[in-house]
């Protein structure tokens, strides 16, 4: 069906080039208006509802029935065919579309899946005899050539022209991505590869670790020689078992890179007639700006990207770059100049970029946590992106629009969406894409009471990054080990893998990451009661610079609030969390205060100060997100009830505990619920629901020094002395210094040395 012609009035539609003639000329169509189109054409003997086509067309999106709307109108403008009254499309108020034209179609015999007319060489016919046309062996559909550039390499001796190295190769990339069969690395995936691969590792050993990492199928080395009259440049391709080299002649850097495009295509698709490639006044100057933008030199590229706009103020590809920059620096002016580059494109059609503007300006709004415009500006990107558009591209639009609706609670949306980028990988995607999806499954998984699930997608992760080798982002993966170790009770290897991220991430001199772990690791030895190991993590927190001074001075005094813990300062620790918690507000926040703010109400009910604790619980429970985060859900309820505690009503504090059990998916909230209402029923002589309310926390109970203070207390409620005072033996062994004095008469009662009633726990004993 592919190579369907149809034929109606004045216009034609070719299926198998995605082409629309209007009186014989062509004329642009976005991808999904021209699906659409097609779709009616071949239905046009009925109405077709909108139910339907975001059905069969937008399956995988999540939009409403004015997607259709506006693509049925870039249809009519494209076809003259104008509004509702057309002849060519009939709107049915309320139910959908019908095709209303009278269609001939033309015969078209099927094209050859291999076409080879005569290759420009011998050579390049042997080196690359499938390379025309990588077809699908299970549906023989023709698959796009993919390819990595490796940066290039000057040889021209001179420091000025260093910009080649990622400048030239990012304009290359930019041209060779106009062609339709054809899909390059971005920089920055290339970049991360790099860092996994060895340096001094032969090209060939090189080439093979990129084509794994990357999921590419060629690799290409670029040596730039000669200037500044005459360079020379010298390709090395390898790809498929095989190797190519050639050397290009030019006079100027951009000129020499579009030789290089010239020839990458036609060793691909010989026979093609090539792309007439434009140059560009300020190509040297853009190159540079690139360079700078590759370097994340984000006020640099836009003092480079003034000058070429100075020399040609159309140019859209700077003007992208600029906005680009804008929103990596978060400038508000990002938004005006976003905003006019939507209203040019829409009278200068150009669907990559177009999509790369609403993708920019997505990322912009999600920074402001303005959602509903990032969502739009999303769907609007994948609506906007060519046919061909890179499938890391999508996939990165894709999981942006996922982690929205994770911060939403809106699970089912970023579940679909996580299937929707494995669907896109197809198995097949680079090391970095599976990563990115493994962390968002890991994420969803977490929410939703699926915990050994993301358990399994973290330690997944992390695996994937070390078997590779890659270090950039490995921290943040080796503590998402470790916070999902711990949740499920796995202290012992939540320490382990936080020790490895804080290590990896101070020997890569990444500050955040380093932030991060330091602030995990503060929180597992503030758990185990560890203040030493927490003093020794807190100095190197406190010597981190993120670059960013409120973000600093928040994770210092979370900190400095779990060693307060740790030694017994509660009051300390209440007036830090207090101001951490403050500064979270102050900045919006909320994620960090669903954080603080349990911790600040414990500290403040142990420091005695009760109303203030109470203040506390209602500051929680007027967060925003509290009807849709089970987890904070459980965090109010496990404050209530310590609050309870407090003033003597043990079966409210029972009850709301419990209330956290069913309801708390199982993680941290889940088992501090359990551990805490199991004491208190022990306390009250119902050991059998404390047995039932710790089913499945052998580990906590065997690693958490609540775990093992209960497991003691459970054995001498139910007579088994010799194991409580076992169990008793561990618990003391296992912490810093000595034990809080009522667990230390609890010890002398399991070794028999008194006989008077137990002491009660003067709080839950998660707090111990």
């Amino acid at each position: 069906m592919d190579n369907e012609v149809f034929v109606f009035g004045r216009c034609e539609v070719r299926v198998a080039t995605r082409e629309v003639l209007l009186s014989g000329a062509q004329r642009p169509m976005e991808p999904r208006p021209f699906e659409l189109l097609v779709y009616l054409i071949r239905h046009r003997g009925r109405i077709v509802s909108k139910d339907e086509l975001l059905d069969k067309l937008w399956s995988f999106d999540f939009v409403t029935a004015s997607v259709i709307a506006r693509a049925i109108m870039k249809i009519r403008k494209v076809l003259d065919d104008d509004g509702d009254t057309g002849e060519l499309i009939k709107t049915v108020h309320r139910t959908g579309y019908r095709f209303m034209g009278e269609v001939r179609e033309k015969a078209v015999p099927p094209a050859p899946a291999i076409v080879m007319p005569a290759a420009p060489s011998a050579a390049a016919a042997a080196a690359f005899p499938s390379s025309s046309s990588e077809v699908s062996a299970t549906s023989g559909v023709s698959m796009p050539t993919t390819l990595a550039l490796l940066p290039f390499e000057n040889r021209t001796g001179s420091g000025d022209l260093d910009w080649l190295e990622l400048g030239l190769l990012s304009l290359v990339v930019r041209d060779l991505g106009a062609h339709p069969r054809l899909q390059v690395t971005s920089i920055p995936s290339l970049l991360n590869a790099l860092q996994a691969v060895p340096k001094e590792a032969a090209f060939a050993d090189r080439a093979d670790d990129l084509t794994r990492l990357l999921a590419v199928r060629h690799v290409a080395r670029v040596e730039v020689h000669g200037g500044p009259l005459r360079f020379e440049l010298r390709c090395t391709l390898v790809g498929e078992g095989r190797t190519e080299s050639t050397m290009l002649a030019a006079t100027g850097l951009p000129n020499l890179g579009r030789n290089l495009v010239r020839w990458l295509e036609g060793r691909f698709f010989p026979g093609e007639a090539a792309a007439e490639l434009q140059a560009d006044a300020g190509d040297s100057v853009l190159g540079r700006a690139l360079q700078a933008i590759a370097e994340q030199k984000w006020t640099l590229a836009l003092e480079l990207l003034a000058t070429v706009l100075r020399l040609e103020p159309a140019h859209l590809g700077a003007q992208v770059e600029r906005l680009r920059a804008l929103v990596a620096l978060d400038d508000n002016a990002a938004f005006e100049l976003g905003d006019a580059l939507l209203a040019r494109l829409r009278e200068e059609p150009n669907q990559a970029a177009e999509a790369a503007v609403h993708f920019e300006l997505a990322q912009a709004h999600v920074r402001r946590r303005v959602n509903d415009k990032a969502k739009h500006h999303l769907e609007e990107a994948l609506h906007s992106a060519p046919g061909k558009a890179a499938r890391e591209s999508v996939i990165s639009t894709t999981l942006l629009r996922a982690n929205i609706a994770i911060n939403e609670f809106d699970f089912t949306v970023a579940s679909a969406l996580a299937d929707r980028a494995e669907t896109l990988c197809n198995g097949n995607g680079s090391v970095f894409d599976q990563l990115r999806i493994l962390s968002l499954r890991m994420v969803i998984e977490g929410e939703t009471g699926s915990m050994v699930q993301a358990w399994t997608h973290a330690r997944r992760a992390a695996a994937l990054y070390r078997d590779h080798g890659v270090l950039v982002g490995q921290a943040r993966a080796e503590c998402n080990v470790a916070n999902a170790s711990a949740s499920l009770g796995h202290f012992r290897m939540a320490e382990e893998h936080g020790e490895a991220g804080l290590a990896i991430s101070r020997s890569l001199q990444v500050p955040t990451d380093s932030a991060v772990s330091a602030m995990l690791l503060c929180g597992v030895y503030r758990q185990l009661r560890k203040p030493a190991s927490l003093a020794r993590v807190l100095s190197i927190l406190e010597a981190v610079d993120t670059g960013d001074a409120p973000r600093n001075e928040g994770f210092r005094l979370v900190g400095r609030a779990h060693y307060a813990l740790a030694i017994g300062q509660v009051g300390d620790a209440a007036w830090k969390l207090s101001q951490a918690a403050d500064e979270a507000a102050a900045k919006g926040q909320e994620m960090q205060l669903h954080f603080v703010l349990p911790l600040l109400t414990g500290a403040l009910i142990h420091d005695g100060q009760l109303d203030a604790a109470d203040d506390a619980c209602r500051r929680i429970a007027s967060l925003t997100k509290l009807a849709r985060d089970r987890n904070l859900q459980g965090a109010l309820w496990h404050s209530q009830a310590q609050l309870a505690l407090a003033r003597g009503d043990r079966e409210r504090a029972i009850a709301l505990l419990r209330k956290g059990r069913d309801v708390t998916p199982l993680g941290w909230w889940n088992a501090h619920a359990r551990l805490d209402g199991a004491w208190l029923c022990i306390e009250q002589g119902r050991s059998t629901e404390a047995v039932e309310l710790l089913r499945g926390l052998e580990t906590w109970l065997d690693e958490h020094p609540a775990g093992l203070a209960l497991s003691a207390r459970l054995a001498h409620a139910q007579g088994r002395a010799g194991e409580a005072r076992a169990a008793h033996a561990r618990l003391a062994a296992s912490i810093d210094g000595a034990l809080p004095e009522w667990l230390a008469e609890l010890g002398d009662c399991y070794e028999g040395q008194r006989v008077t009633e137990l002491p009660r726990a003067p709080c839950v004993v998660t707090w111990m």
